[in-house]
């Protein structure tokens, strides 16, 4: 791993560049507490762009890594037609969908998220995520 000349700063999302962290203090914008880990940058790695960091091994700090990754995937599946990471590039995707009139009474009933169209104003839900059925 090579020193990347960035670090990890308390209350910045992105990793900021040791030039503009030097003029920061210098400024007392931050402090030298304020800076977290240093990001390393892994020359070897040949599938595009990498960067690392050192976690302390604590069981605690593992869970809370890998429980990150589970988040963003578990996010997407409740997305209608959502990417997924193992879905193809070059996939078509073209569902069926049944149409279905509802009395306006039983869609009230209808326990799922309402949708709008917002050039005619109607109303919309799916049945379920996985279900190309639209009441």
């Amino acid at each position: 791993m090579v020193d990347s000349d960035t670090r990890k700063v308390n209350g910045y999302h992105k990793p900021v560049r040791l030039s503009k962290i030097k003029r920061w203090i210098k400024s007392g914008k931050i402090s030298e507490s304020d800076i977290k880990k240093v990001v390393y940058n892994i020359p070897s790695w040949k599938y595009g762009w990498s960067a690392a960091m050192t976690i302390e091994k604590t069981q605690k700090n593992v869970i809370l890594y890998v429980t990150k990754y589970i988040e963003k995937d578990v996010q997407g599946v409740n997305k209608i037609m959502g990417k997924r990471y193992w879905s193809s590039r070059n996939i078509e995707i073209c569902p069926v969908i049944e149409l279905e009139n509802v009395n306006p009474s039983d869609f009230e009933k209808i326990n799922a998220k309402e949708y709008s169209n917002k050039w005619d104003g109607k109303k919309y839900k799916y049945l379920n995520n996985w279900s190309n059925k639209i009441l």
